[in-house]
């Protein structure tokens, strides 16, 4: 993208612009599992995973 952006830059221009822009992004934050969840993502629930199960037999 920089060297669309900037086609006269020669290569040490480039990485010096791509160390630059990557020393300026945020850190990457982890959300954990309880925001995945809510979004969906992640095995199912323990609730939702039985209803598909067969009851085992009531023992006597």
């Amino acid at each position: 993208m920089v060297r669309t952006v900037h086609p006269e830059w020669d290569d040490i221009q480039v990485r010096e612009e791509v160390a630059r822009i990557k020393g300026d992004a945020p850190p990457t934050v982890e959300v954990g599992g309880a925001l995945g969840a809510l979004a969906g993502n992640g095995p199912p629930a323990a609730d939702d995973a039985d209803q598909d199960a067969e009851e085992p037999p009531a023992e006597e």
